[in-house]
């Protein structure tokens, strides 16, 4: 198999000569080529159980961290949760969640600087086929639960996927939709492969699939990010 530097050369090449419909359906097309003539592992033998993990990295997240957490209960059978806060409830939240709901968390303190760091070892703890990725405030609408549930027993479990869906973006409170980036999509659902990995993005991070991970769209909101909503004292303080 090519490197994943080659391998990202090439989609870049690809995404030159073709428009991003194109790139899609050439990389869809080579996922079904590489798993049909057995070039890669299929998904259904990456000895990993049928399940959903959550993966979350936080901090400081107090004032959602509970409803983002109960939000996607019924949809995943287990959570890494690797927290990072120093300055409120966030940590003791976490661990009443846990006991009160018997929800399967694996809580875990991490001061490490380097978030990317922070988030592959988090992904390595994960322990089931398909990764979630989500935040401390991410909030499940309650048509992600069934949809995604639909649409995983209707793929072929020989084959790996990016889903993609939107969050819709809050600022400030939760009646003000970010005008500027209303809409924040990305593969918030994969299979697992031993070559996923976050790699740097700017000033944040990307998960890195490889290009036989197939994309699958799902072209409504599923998630609303609260990104800066804040109750009312604490919105004073931020912005003030």
């Amino acid at each position: 198999m090519l490197g994943s530097k080659t391998q990202g050369y090439f989609l870049y090449l690809t995404r030159r000569i073709l428009d991003a419909r194109g790139t899609r359906m050439l990389r869809n097309i080579i996922g079904d080529l590489l798993i049909d003539f057995r070039f890669i592992p299929s998904a259904d033998n990456v000895c990993r159980e049928g399940c959903i993990s959550a993966m979350m990295r936080v901090k400081d997240e107090e004032w959602w961290i509970e409803p983002s957490i109960l939000s996607i209960k019924d949809l995943v059978d287990e959570y890494v949760v690797v927290d990072q806060s120093r300055y409120d409830r966030t940590p003791e939240i976490i661990d009443e969640i846990k006991d009160v709901y018997d929800l399967n968390i694996i809580h875990i303190r991490d001061f490490t600087v380097d978030f990317i760091e922070v988030s592959n070892r988090a992904l390595k703890l994960t322990k089931c086929k398909w990764i979630l990725r989500w935040d401390g405030d991410y909030i499940a609408r309650e048509e992600l639960t069934p949809t995604i549930r639909a649409l995983i027993q209707n793929l072929d479990p020989r084959k790996y996927y990016n889903i993609y869906w939107p969050h819709i973006n809050f600022e400030v409170d939760i009646f003000h939709i970010n005008i500027d980036d209303p809409l924040h999509i990305e593969h918030w659902l994969v299979t697992w492969s031993p070559k996923i990995k976050f790699v740097p993005l700017s000033y944040f991070e990307f998960l890195y699939t490889p290009p036989y991970h197939k994309r699958v769209d799902i072209n409504k909101p599923l998630s609303l990010h609260l990104k800066t909503v804040k109750p009312p004292l604490r919105l004073l303080e931020w912005k003030y």
